[in-house]
């Protein structure tokens, strides 16, 4: 299994993707806070790349609690709320994992080493009203196109140690044959 990692937000004040009060139940609310120094007070903070059965998406998964992270309701509505959720299975025999809800692609932004997260339904990562205020909600929002407009959409990967990690290409359809 690969190293887990922090998602930290380019808001500045250390700000890491969180699960709410280290919650291990499905449906906890995810917000931006402090990332935390030490084992094993930051695993609510800690999140690994999963392959979803779609190219290019992969869920996030928290390797302490298995949750993932989820818009709230399967909802496609800019400001939908973000949780930790348990894993769904969708479809008909065979079932593929992965709602569109949880399946996430990483779109490199104009600003060095920082990344759209997105999801299916093309709504992103967004710390809601770009506060840097520990605590503030997580949720789903239309991805905005400017800077410094879009510092509360903007993500970079970190593990333990502090070294950055890169995200997973997204897909890239093959070329039409010649």
């Amino acid at each position: 299994m690969p190293s887990p990692f922090f998602i930290q937000s380019k808001l500045g004040a250390d700000l890491v993707i969180d699960i709410q009060r280290a919650s291990t139940k499905p449906g906890t609310p995810l917000d931006a806070f402090t990332k935390k120094t030490t084992s094993p007070a930051w695993n609510n903070q800690l999140w690994t790349f999963v392959k979803s059965d779609f190219e290019g998406m992969y869920l996030l998964q928290n390797p302490a609690s298995m949750l993932v992270i989820d818009l709230k309701g399967a909802s496609t509505t800019p400001g939908t709320l973000l949780d930790a959720y348990t894993i769904h299975m969708i479809g008909s025999p065979p079932l593929q994992s992965n709602a569109p809800n949880q399946i996430w692609t990483f779109l490199v932004s104009p600003v060095a080493g920082y990344y759209f997260i997105q999801s299916q339904s093309c709504l992103v990562i967004d710390v809601a009203g770009g506060s840097t205020k520990p605590g503030t909600p997580l949720d789903g929002y239309t991805k905005k196109t400017k800077s410094p407009d879009w510092d509360n959409q903007l993500w970079t990967f970190v593990d333990e140690q502090g070294n950055r990690v890169t995200p997973p290409p997204p897909f890239t359809p093959p070329p039409p044959p010649q």
